[in-house]
């Protein structure tokens, strides 16, 4: 009998789960707790960033000395937590040039025997700045040959005009400014930087793009040297590959580049006249939209230093996949050098839209851009003026910083 007993295996299956019952109970009680969690996290930071913008909204509308009300009165609308939730701290702070707010909540566990804590602590913070932020705005826009189909080119010229016009409209229009970046496969930078020492003429070499001399040179100029393509390194004539290679004009009515100005007038005439022609080369039209926002680098015009009170923007906008540069016709090399150059817009702090016209590289023009929001992809021409709308109402609103 003793034997039977020793050797009989009935219930170990039940003895096994009870001893796997409570870690997997752990397990389970934790997941919950930090979706629920995660769930109420979110929702304060929402009310938050909606109670700093309402506030900071007021400061500029009335300046009001006190928006701990206005701040709370917005907060208390938008949070509305789930039953025992419990907001401990509410605080709004003011500086001469910036808001913010901040919020701690409660949020009590209910599997506190598993977990081992009663409740969980939770805090959202958001920050605006006050006054008025100037913008540097570099509208870089494909005026590639496939643009003159489906009335692409037409709805873009009104689009961005009235992108234009929104911001000149907006409080704050005298510290705003735009670059204007036509490109296909070059960019022109006018004839009249011929003598420019940050240009570089190299007729009779081994390219046969760049056999031009100074004297019947047109305006365009093809990618720096690599890895300078890339980079908003300032042209240095002590070295060569900064300086940027004069070529031959590969398509006559490339309009020219204008520099970073106040002229919203002149940009919008340059706007229209605007022609499609040749292939696509994104690269060369995003370095620069860079170039035009870097102070000191060519056309840069007015462009400021980098500081809390100015924002930097590129709005690029393209149809087509790559097709040519300086090296290549291998879509994908032409790619790279693209990649390349939105991660050193980002890396700079410019704020990068990126919008796909019908054609071209969806996940690249969606990587671009600085965030997922900011990335449109229009499936006819029409579509443009509501995007640009939507990136003009963007641009002129207040910014949170976190």
């Amino acid at each position: 009998m003793l034997t039977r007993f020793v050797r009989n295996d009935r219930g170990a299956v039940a003895i096994l789960f009870a001893f796997a019952l409570v870690p997997l109970l752990a397990v389970v009680g934790i997941t919950l707790e930090y979706s629920r969690s995660t769930r109420t996290l979110a929702d304060l930071q929402s009310a938050v960033d909606g109670a700093a913008l309402a506030a900071g909204k007021s400061a500029l509308d009335s300046d009001r000395k006190d928006l701990s009300q206005v701040a709370r009165a917005i907060f208390d609308n938008a949070f509305r937590p789930e039953s025992g939730v419990k907001v401990t701290k509410f605080k709004v702070t003011q500086t001469p040039t910036s808001l913010g707010v901040s919020a701690h909540a409660v949020v009590p566990t209910i599997f506190a025997g598993v977990i081992g804590k009663p409740s969980l602590d939770i805090e959202a913070r958001a920050e605006v700045p006050l006054g008025l932020m100037a913008l540097e705005i570099a509208l870089v826009l494909d005026n590639t040959g496939s643009m003159s189909r489906l009335g692409k080119m037409d709805a873009l010229k009104q689009a961005a005009k009235s992108l234009i016009d929104t911001v000149q409209s907006a409080a704050g229009s005298s510290s705003s400014s735009f670059a204007l970046v036509p490109f296909n496969t070059q960019v022109n930078v006018g004839e009249g930087n011929r003598y420019a020492s940050w240009l570089r003429f190299s007729p009779g070499g081994m390219e046969p793009k760049l056999d031009v001399t100074q004297a019947a040179w047109t305006g365009c100029v093809v990618d720096r040297d690599q890895n300078e393509d890339v980079k908003p390194t300032l042209p240095n004539t002590a070295k060569p590959e900064t300086l940027y290679p004069a070529a031959s004009c590969q398509y006559a009515n490339l309009k020219a580049i204008m520099p970073l100005s106040r002229d919203f007038p002149g940009m919008k005439s340059a706007i229209d006249l605007m022609v499609p022609t040749g292939n696509t080369n994104t690269g060369i039209g995003l370095a620069w939209g860079l170039a035009a926002l870097t102070p000191g680098a060519p056309l840069s015009g007015i462009a400021r230093a980098p500081g809390p009170r100015i924002q930097k923007t590129i709005v690029f906008l393209t149809d087509g996949l790559n097709t040519e540069n300086r090296w290549t016709k291998d879509a994908a090399q032409i790619d790279k050098r693209t990649e390349k150059l939105c991660d050193e817009v980002k890396a700079n702090k410019i704020r990068l839209y990126t919008i796909r016209v019908i054609e071209g590289n969806e996940t690249i023009l969606r990587n671009c851009a600085t965030q997922p929001s900011m990335y449109f992809s229009v499936n006819q021409a029409s579509e443009l003026k509501a995007v640009f709308d939507k990136i003009a109402a963007d641009l002129t609103t207040l910014r949170l910083s976190f």
